[in-house]
């Protein structure tokens, strides 16, 4: 994966999110998540050019879900299934920043 997770581009009032890692189908992972937030708050700061949002992937697949290569199996309570990570980094994502900007 590049040192950048995230591409911004915006052009004509559009802002295109783009996660970069084609080689694993853009699965998320939390340094990925932790530079999408910062990136969403500045495509919805009240001087941003930017009018719509587009989240796409690079190459071929959108999101094959969290990368969870690597990572330690979490503690048995919660339970193995709900890694709070993944939880922490997604759950506030959008709402904020989708809501603050209005036009």
């Amino acid at each position: 994966m590049d040192a950048s997770f995230v591409v911004v581009e915006t052009a004509e009032g559009v802002a295109t999110l783009t996660p970069n890692g084609p080689e694993r189908l853009n699965a998320t992972t939390v340094p990925m998540l932790l530079e999408l937030r910062p990136a969403v708050d500045r495509v919805a700061a009240a001087d941003s050019a930017a009018r719509c949002v587009v989240l796409t992937g690079a190459g071929r697949g959108f999101c094959a879900g969290h990368e969870l290569t690597g990572r330690k199996p979490a503690p048995r309570n919660p339970p193995p299934t709900s890694p709070s990570s993944w939880t922490a980094t997604t759950t506030p994502l959008f709402g904020s920043s989708a809501t603050r900007k209005s036009r």
